[in-house]
């Protein structure tokens, strides 16, 4: 996984909890399976998947070519841990600084983490339902410069489908979870 993943998933972690959540399951940089960190607070649970950008406009690397089936994957780790899948779109607006620091004589790595500008979520299936019709629309159009100018574009050439900022904030599903625990 990449710093600025783990960045992401880090910041994720600490905004999570500073709101009441506790972390369950996963950690910043281990290696899960379609899924990255499960929380839980009071009687909800959510499962997530964490994406993140430090790019100017906030676009999300996806290079995943089933988009469905990964939602898919996410959705089923939440059922059987009786929660929620979303996915969690980060913006960093640097990327994360790896320094080299001396630390009692012994060498360590120390990231610096910026702090977001913007989370926010996605149901990870209206994320695929997304990330596939931005690249049905790419592979509509033809290069218009260079040796495959005029040529079709490859679908899977789209890597940067969606950006943080088309989704709602994070947040906001939050808030919606408190109102609906305290309705009970």
């Amino acid at each position: 996984m990449s710093s600025t993943g783990d960045a992401g998933e880090g910041r994720v972690q600490l905004y999570m909890e500073e709101r009441g959540w506790k972390l369950i399951e996963g950690g910043v940089g281990l290696r899960t399976e379609d899924f990255d960190l499960v929380f839980k607070r009071g009687s909800h649970v959510l499962v997530t998947q964490i994406k993140t950008s430090s790019a100017d406009d906030g676009r999300i690397l996806y290079r995943n070519t089933h988009p469905h089936e990964s939602a898919n994957a996410l959705v089923d780790k939440a059922i059987a841990r009786s929660g929620r899948a979303i996915m969690v779109l980060v913006h960093l607006p640097e990327a994360p600084t790896i320094t080299l620091v001396t630390r009692d004589g012994h060498p360590v790595l120390e990231t610096t983490m910026p702090e977001p500008s913007l989370i926010t979520w996605a149901d990870p299936v209206d994320f695929a339902a997304k990330v596939e019709k931005e690249r049905d629309e790419y592979a509509s159009s033809t290069y218009l410069i260079g040796k495959r100018k005029g040529q079709p574009r490859r679908r899977e050439g789209l890597w940067y489908p969606v950006c943080v900022d088309e989704f709602p904030a994070l947040s906001s599903l939050l808030e919606d979870l408190e109102v609906g625990d305290e309705d009970r």
